[in-house]
């Protein structure tokens, strides 16, 4: 009975001893035998999650291990992190990082913490979520002229989901959207720059264009860009002369487009040699601020002539002429007066001579004459 007390009272020294001594080594466990946390490259990266992945690498006995992340860099288990649970032995793992925000930088890396508290952590890993909605920037228009432009813009991100539209949108006030005039390129699935004609603008103006692009979950425009069209001089043509007689005729013109600025003066110009311009005879109608068409009476022209006749309009871009008209003024009747009795006929009751100038009878003689006037027609 004694010696089995003992033994007993051996064996349970010999227990207690064997704890102690592993309690010892545990406790002063050196820290050249933790674990190694490993940091691998950021995957799945959406707008709002992505996840991580590391490897735990000669562990001892491991309570923790997972990634920690923020956006200011050397991410520590006093910020964001994961839990893995516990390992002693090597282990490769990836975890789910949530909560993130669109469109942001983060730095994350791989931790393990053995059980007396020592942690190991991972290199720092960089990566951008995703945006709910594209990201485009807009860049300088170029090939401006008076009526059309070329506008520039990057889609830097496609967002979630790919656009449906994109393309420029324009005003003449700012802070153009998709509600002003815009252009459509339509659907993308890669990033990069585009150009897209802006057209129907009018010349001399100031202008506001930004880039766009549309998805599911909305539109993303980028910076705001000015540019202004040039001057330009407007746009006339010239129709047939009608209403001729001997000594007048309406001319007839159209406004095609009124350029920019608006015409200070429109009218018509005309001469006896062709290519008429401002520095033969002209009518000055004035202003003009829309297009359509307008007529002139010219007055005081001779009978029996070729007349040449272009219709103008000026601003200052320059004089723009349409296109060259002629007409021959109507011819007096032989023995005609030219007046209101037009046709004046002279018979001669005797030989004596006589000339008809011009409308007017010069004798050499005494004449006996019956004259027969016939008024004309109005």
């Amino acid at each position: 009975m004694y010696f089995i007390k003992l033994l007993n009272s051996y064996i349970i020294k010999s227990i207690s001893y064997c704890a102690l001594t592993l309690l010892f080594l545990l406790a002063f466990q050196s820290p050249a035998t933790a674990a190694t946390a490993i940091t691998q490259n950021v995957t799945n990266i959406s707008y709002n999650n992505a996840t991580g992945n590391g490897v735990v690498s000669n562990p001892f006995f491991v309570n923790a291990y997972g990634v920690c992340w923020n956006t200011t860099g050397a991410p520590t288990l006093a910020d964001n992190n994961t839990n893995e649970g516990t390992t002693n032995v090597a282990v490769g793992f990836s975890s789910e990082m949530s909560g993130l925000e669109p469109g942001t930088i983060y730095f994350v890396r791989a931790y393990a913490r053995e059980w007396w508290g020592a942690i190991s952590y991972g290199d720092v890993v960089e990566f951008t979520t995703t945006r709910f909605i594209p990201t485009v920037t807009t860049q300088p228009v170029t090939d401006i002229k008076s009526k059309s432009a070329l506008g520039h813009g990057t889609v830097e991100d496609l967002g979630i989901s790919n656009p449906t539209q994109h393309g420029v949108c324009w005003n003449s006030d700012g802070g153009p959207t998709i509600d002003d005039k815009t252009t459509e390129e339509g659907a993308l699935h890669v990033t990069g720059p585009f150009a897209t004609e802006i057209k129907g603008l009018k010349s001399n103006r100031t202008y506001f264009v930004r880039a766009y692009a549309t998805n599911h979950e909305g539109t993303a425009y980028g910076n705001e860009v000015v540019f202004s069209t040039s001057s330009s001089p407007p746009i006339v043509s010239t129709q047939d002369v009608d209403d001729i007689g001997r000594n007048n005729a309406t001319a007839n013109g159209t406004i095609l487009d009124i350029g920019s600025p608006d015409p200070a003066q429109h009218g018509f110009c005309w001469n006896t040699t062709g290519m008429p311009d401002l520095g033969d005879y002209i009518t000055e109608q004035g202003e003009v601020n829309e297009t359509g068409p307008f007529s002139f009476v010219i007055t005081e022209l001779l009978p029996d002539r070729i007349y040449y006749v272009r219709a103008y309009a000026t601003n200052t871009a320059g004089i723009s002429y349409g296109s060259e008209v002629s007409f021959r003024t109507a011819t007096n009747p032989e023995g005609s007066a030219g007046n209101d009795y037009g046709s004046c006929f002279i018979t001669t009751l005797n030989t004596a001579n006589m000339i008809l100038m011009h409308g007017v009878i010069i004798f050499s003689a005494v004449v006996l004459a019956v004259v027969y006037f016939k008024r004309r027609k109005r």
